[in-house]
């Protein structure tokens, strides 16, 4: 049995997770061994240079996750020491794990709505040939953090409205889930890479041009499940996630949410939520 790498206490309340302690990287804790991940490099899943992922294989049929980059939505990429070790920790852990790249906004290519449309590209791909690596395609993950976690909840919506059940759970990790509420706020640092995303200045965005790419705004019945994690004390109000959170419930959308005591952003909160992120995937 693995030995759990947090020593927190979890309180729940109303799907309300409160985390804390420290990293399991942190601590020393007797574990035992786990398998040495291995990768298959540069496996194309459609027709640009782009378009390319790295594939993990499981053992045997396990829950695949899709491992989502972010870095400001302007060059997110998938050799990115993060996304690196969260794509082998979760190989190392049992499941078949796809870490994709996809085209980034430029100055003058919008990302909306080509970036999302990229990883269902990629979610496609995956439950066309996920079997053939270990992967139960019928058990399809989407993780990221930051603007990977908003990319990974906006394709999550929008791929379940077109087929549904295509995608049967996200987790996000300090992402924006409602743009009007980012532009009302105000984030020190992210208007330039979110700005090229969108496509307009963020004072002078239309409601459609934030509306579109708000995974919050395009929730539906249809939706994934959701686990929700965020830093209490980190610069994007954890407002974002809890304000999603409502809204997946209200809908009748399974979702948790988790508030890390950190002021660490996106995927630096995977080893706080290691457990937890099990629990979702194994459930």
């Amino acid at each position: 049995m693995r030995v759990k790498p947090l020593l927190a206490a979890i309180a729940l309340l109303l799907g309300v997770s409160a985390v804390g302690g420290i990293p399991a990287a942190a601590q020393e804790v007797e574990q035992e061994p786990l398998a040495v991940a291995t990768v298959i490099q540069d496996v194309p899943y459609g027709p640009n240079a782009r378009h390319n992922l790295d594939i993990y294989p499981a053992a045997a049929s396990a829950p695949i996750v899709i491992t989502v980059p972010g870095g400001g939505w302007i060059r997110e990429d998938n050799s990115g020491t993060a996304i690196t070790e969260v794509s082998r920790r979760l190989s190392e852990l049992g499941y078949a794990v796809f870490s994709i790249n996809y085209r980034v906004a430029t100055r003058t290519v919008d990302g909306v709505p080509m970036m999302h449309q990229d990883i269902i590209r990629a979610t496609q791909w995956v439950a066309a040939h996920g079997a053939e690596y270990g992967g139960d395609p019928a058990d399809i993950n989407l993780l990221g953090g930051s603007s990977g976690a908003q990319l990974t909840a906006l394709a999550g919506q929008v791929a379940n409205a077109q087929t549904r059940g295509l995608v049967e759970g996200v987790i996000e990790m300090s992402g924006v889930m409602n743009w009007f509420a980012f532009r009302d706020v105000g984030v020190s640092g992210e208007h330039q890479g979110a700005e090229t995303y969108l496509g307009c200045l963020l004072e002078q965005c239309t409601d459609r041009e934030l509306t579109a790419p708000s995974p919050e705004l395009r929730v539906t019945p249809a939706s994934p499940r959701h686990l929700l994690i965020h830093g209490a004390a980190e610069t994007l109000p954890p407002s974002q996630a809890s304000d999603m959170h409502d809204t997946l419930r209200a809908a009748g959308v399974p979702s948790q949410l988790i508030l890390v005591p950190s002021k660490e952003h996106g995927l630096r909160l995977f080893p706080y939520t290691e457990d937890e992120i099990v629990a979702f995937l194994d459930s």
